[in-house]
């Protein structure tokens, strides 16, 4: 848990909003990917309501599992990421955002590492 809490989730939003006004301005459609925050939802769906072209991109693991849920696994750093693996008001956001049509492509990010690349070496 303590990788998502050192990586607040109003982070996110902010570099979301920021690159969707320049992209505003420019007259091109921005494309976050990785949405990982409630937080961010709500500024995409903010976005969109003002009538900018946004395409919302989450992946698989925000939606499936929780910090909390990977502490309790003992799965260390083979659960660091980035953005982070975020809490359960997260996933809930993000499963809502895709109903409404907020976030509209589940994404991947599949990197093959070796287990020692994660769990030998100090995350920090």
């Amino acid at each position: 848990m303590a990788w998502a809490e050192s990586s607040p989730e109003w982070a996110e939003s902010v570099q979301i909003y920021t690159y969707g006004q320049i992209a505003n301005q420019l007259g091109v459609p921005l494309y976050p990917v990785h949405i990982s925050a409630a937080h961010t939802v709500e500024t995409v769906k903010r976005l969109k309501a003002e009538g900018m072209n946004v395409v919302g991109e989450t992946i698989a693991c925000f939606l499936s599992t929780t910090a909390p849920e990977m502490d309790a696994k003992g799965m260390g750093g083979k659960a660091k990421i980035q953005p982070p693996i975020r809490f359960e008001k997260d996933r809930e956001r993000l499963w809502r955002g895709i109903q409404e049509g907020t976030i509209s492509v589940v994404g991947t990010d599949s990197l093959c590492y070796s287990a020692s690349f994660k769990t030998e070496a100090d995350f920090w």
